[in-house]
């Protein structure tokens, strides 16, 4: 947005015009948001994102553990 305002006021553009950049913008941020959540961008192309295995019971523990021996 900063360099567009930069651009626009080069080139003499009306107020309205960064304006209505600007909502354009923020209209299209939830979109993209979604977007990068549940596709990732491969070599291949767009694949959808798996999902996590859920850990088990030992790993956890384990995690739990080493945690512990960080914050000590």
């Amino acid at each position: 947005m900063q360099v567009a305002v930069l651009v626009l006021g080069i080139f003499e553009a009306p107020p309205w015009v960064s304006k209505t950049l600007l909502i354009i913008l923020a209209m299209g941020l939830p979109f993209w948001i979604f977007f990068s959540w549940a596709y990732q961008v491969t070599p291949e192309g767009f694949k959808k994102t798996k999902k996590k295995q859920i850990l088990s019971a030992r790993r956890v523990a384990s995690n739990k553990h080493q945690d512990i021996l960080s914050i000590i």
